[in-house]
């Protein structure tokens, strides 16, 4: 018999499952530094993510970049989770932050081959009967002052807290948070001067 993919994460336990899969980008390398090992599509549609989750439902927070949306029902189906809604996650520079007045050079610039990528996306997927919002939706847009590479929003998991109880984990997770399991190779990237600190 071999071990759970996500182990030591128990089976059949979480509300809520955030994931942020380390991508593999078939366009190459080139302008894109390899911050760690990545993962094809099929290798992250092979993830058992539903046996993550409470037997009687929860939500998956799916992070995805533009070139991967179309892709997105080719995961919710191989996952066995149904498709919910989508949050658009667009970043700006730090000189912009809290900033009433967005101009087009506030957006910040990453990588794209036909478009300049700003916006990331969160999916929203659900199985069984999950928790209810009690009428109180997910604000989308998010806009907020982008990060280190692959660092996603505080403002997001805030959202996701104050509606959602838990059990709750974080996979792929670069930092550590209170009232959230994580699990991945990198799981205190963004604790570690806070940590070296205390």
């Amino acid at each position: 018999m071999t071990g759970f993919f996500f182990d030591p994460l128990p089976r059949r336990h979480y509300r809520v499952v955030m994931i942020d899969p380390p991508w593999k980008w078939s366009g190459g390398t080139k302008n894109r530094p390899q911050h760690y090992q990545r993962m094809t599509l099929d290798e992250v549609k092979a993830l058992p993510v539903r046996d993550l989750l409470h037997p009687d439902g929860g939500r998956v927070f799916l992070w995805l970049t533009g070139p991967l949306l179309i892709r997105s029902a080719e995961i919710s189906k191989a996952w066995r989770l149904r498709y919910s809604t989508v949050i658009a996650w667009s970043k700006v520079w730090p000189k912009d932050a809290g900033s009433l007045w967005l101009y087009r050079d506030s957006l910040a610039r990453g990588n794209g081959l036909e478009a300049v990528g700003n916006t990331e996306y969160l999916l929203i997927l659900k199985s069984g009967r999950p928790q209810s919002l009690n009428r109180k939706p997910f604000p989308n847009p998010v806009i907020t002052v982008r990060r280190q590479h692959s660092r996603k929003p505080d403002e997001i998991y805030a959202d996701i807290e104050e509606r959602l109880e838990g059990p709750r984990v974080d996979v792929f997770s670069r930092e550590r948070r209170p009232g959230w399991d994580n699990w991945g190779n990198e799981a205190r990237k963004f604790n570690e001067p806070a940590e070296a600190a205390a």
